[in-house]
């Protein structure tokens, strides 16, 4: 599954969300000259909270196989002020052409910086497998004094501020190059070395056939699904995810794709048919679901389904387990 985000560091999230409330610095007011970390506290600070806890950085910027070398973006589909989510946004590249990408809007403020004071951008595509296509995971920009910071909601204390611990003083000119680096030799560029297998949990097994026994999977029968729900959850970077005793399945954004088109994905069940459906954070991280939303029994066939989400918090509060429902 993918790859979970960095636990918060609750110490320095207070101090950048303290320079923004003291308006020290405004994003207008930074000059081309200003540090990586003037930029991260500006951009890349959390709005309340913290990230949460997760994964390791230096694996999540290693995992990133595509990038898009941005030179503008359409103005005209900039997001009203206050207004977030993901939507698609035309972007010219560096080499004169055109892409149509998924972009977050707390991306925005700190990429219009970069444009505006001759930085290079980044776009750093998620993995299609798991998000849709086009998605922006998250976005680099390096400085024109070679300093790299991440625009984006927590992204200063998810990405910039432990790569800056963990790679050292030459932090800074590693992130740069990685764009740079094919695909195949990230991890000995970044110096990672490859941990041993650890054991899953055996609340926490993914059924992937890459991942797993083929002895867990012989006695099980793969079928699809077809799911809608009545509206996006929060941002819409929360996913819905099936499980079976003998581990999870495939999971999907609830997002407004959920709501106008639905997703197709597909799922083991066992000789009982049942299936149940879960809430879990946009990493769907099964070490800490929101949540069991739902279960049917698919009589070991197809199944549409629709899930009810209006009584689920924008945060992923999840009061109820009867959401989920057959099609006619």
């Amino acid at each position: 599954m993918r790859m979970r985000r960095s636990q918060a560091l609750a110490t320095l999230a207070t101090l950048a969300v303290a320079v923004l409330l003291a308006g020290c610095a405004t994003p207008a007011a930074l000059s081309s000259e200003a540090s990586a970390a003037q930029l991260g506290a500006a951009f890349g600070a959390c709005s309340a909270g913290g990230p949460g806890e997760g994964g390791s950085p230096i694996e999540a910027v290693a995992a990133t196989k595509d990038w898009v070398a941005a030179a503008a973006l359409n103005t005209g589909q900039r997001p009203d002020s206050g207004v977030t989510g993901t939507r698609d946004v035309e972007v010219q590249t560096v080499s004169g052409g055109k892409e149509t990408v998924r972009l977050h809007s707390s991306f925005w403020p700190g990429i219009e910086w970069a444009f505006n004071n001759d930085a290079k951008v980044w776009l750093a595509m998620a993995d299609p497998e798991y998000w849709e296509q086009g998605t922006v995971g998250y976005v680099l920009v390096e400085t024109a004094g070679g300093e790299v910071f991440f625009p984006g909601e927590c992204l200063d204390e998810i990405l910039r501020i432990p790569l800056h611990d963990e790679l050292g003083p030459e932090s800074d000119k590693l992130l740069a190059g990685l764009p740079l680096v094919e695909p195949g030799k990230v991890r000995d560029y970044l110096g990672i070395e490859d941990a041993a297998p650890e054991e899953q949990h055996p609340d926490r097994v993914i059924l992937n056939p890459d991942d797993v026994d083929a002895a867990v999977l012989e006695p099980l029968t793969l079928i699809g699904i077809y799911l809608k729900t009545s509206g996006e959850i929060g941002d819409g970077t929360f996913t819905i995810c099936t499980r079976i005793p003998a581990g999870w399945n495939e999971c999907v954004m609830a997002d407004e794709k959920s709501t106008l088109d639905g997703w197709n994905f597909n799922a083991y069940i066992d000789d009982s048919g049942e299936l149940e459906f879960w809430l879990l954070n946009g990493d769907a991280d099964v070490s800490q679901p929101f949540g069991k939303i739902g279960e049917v029994n698919t009589r070991g066939k197809g199944i549409e389904v629709f899930v009810d989400t209006s009584t689920i918090g924008v945060d992923g509060t999840v009061t109820n387990d009867d959401l989920v429902t057959l099609a006619d």
